[in-house]
């Protein structure tokens, strides 16, 4: 029974492990996927030339309270929020358009994207 129960145990240790890498990998999709694709999206659908761009983006708010954006595109007109689900929910989608993380302020030159 003993013999057992250290399988067992060896087992889970392995399956903990193999999922926490597939989490790691997920945790990379914006990187690996989402982030390069941005500046050619923007310029195909806005016409306008993205000259930055970054990843994984912390911004503090004047309240105190930080957001966190998997990816921000500056162009010469506007700024373009980033936030990649694994698992799409509606409440995901309603909430992002109708709260404004960033302030005009935070980016005087620019504009919201129209999208």
């Amino acid at each position: 029974m003993r013999v057992f129960k250290d399988e067992t145990r060896r087992e889970q240790r392995e399956m903990n492990k193999k999922w926490g890498e597939i989490s790691n990998k997920l945790g990379t999709l914006v990187e690996d996927l989402v982030a390069p694709s941005l500046p050619r999206i923007i310029e195909e659908y806005l016409n306008e030339h993205a000259y930055d761009l970054m990843v994984r983006l912390k911004h503090r708010l004047p309240d105190g309270r930080v957001k966190e954006f998997d990816a921000l595109v500056i162009t010469p007109d506007c700024v373009c929020l980033n936030s990649t689900k694994a698992t799409l929910r509606i409440a995901d989608v309603t909430a992002s358009g109708s709260t404004s993380p960033l302030s005009a302020p935070s980016f005087p030159s620019t504009t919201p994207c129209p999208w």
